[in-house]
């Protein structure tokens, strides 16, 4: 992952049958996310934390975390 790199992020495990009248409390479920973001900087505290924008906010992702769907030149 680079700054400028779109990532997708996957969607979420079913849910057990008991909890789907809830719904996924995750942090893109509960706010209706395109799960669609852009990286915008690397942490200054953890070399494999990297901050992201999305259309429902702000979120730190670690390396691996999302695919990257296109890369920053």
């Amino acid at each position: 992952m680079k700054v400028g790199d779109l990532i997708k992020i996957p969607p979420c495990d079913p849910m057990p049958d008991e909890w789907e009248s809830y719904g996924c409390p995750c942090f893109f479920c509960s706010r209706n996310s395109n799960r669609i973001g852009i990286v915008v900087s690397k942490s200054a505290h953890n070399r494999r934390r990297w901050r992201t924008i999305f259309d429902c906010g702000e979120w730190d992702l670690l390396d691996g975390q999302g695919e990257i769907i296109s890369e920053s030149r």
